[in-house]
């Protein structure tokens, strides 16, 4: 792995370590929305940039889940489903490294 590659990929894992601290920020500052959103868009940027499509994929999502709880608090009145975005989040990071796994698994098998 190169180092362009790991440096993608570091910044969007701080991207998704970051958005996740604003899910639990969102509470308390609703305005996190918005650096959460900033800071998602560019680690995914970053990401993609050193060629990490899933780990781009789920910096954006993460990046997205604050904004998303603050929509379904506004629509639904009720905060029984803000929880709802943070785990379709986390089962799209789920879905994203079981393809990993198995791609990595098919390239294990054609190696000889």
């Amino acid at each position: 792995m190169s180092i362009k590659s790991q440096v993608g990929i570091s910044i969007a894992v701080v991207s998704i370590v970051f958005s996740s601290l604003c899910f639990a920020l969102y509470f308390a500052f609703t305005p996190i929305v918005l650096a959460s959103a900033l800071v998602g868009t560019i680690g995914a940027g970053f990401a993609f940039a050193a060629k990490a499509r899933r780990t781009a994929m789920i910096a954006l999502v993460f990046g997205l889940v604050p904004f998303a709880q603050l929509l379904v608090e506004q629509f639904f009145d009720t905060e029984y489903f803000i929880f709802i975005p943070a785990v379709l989040a986390i089962c799209i990071a789920a879905l994203a490294i079981i393809n990993h796994s198995f791609e990595r698994r098919a390239q294990l098998r054609l190696t000889p």
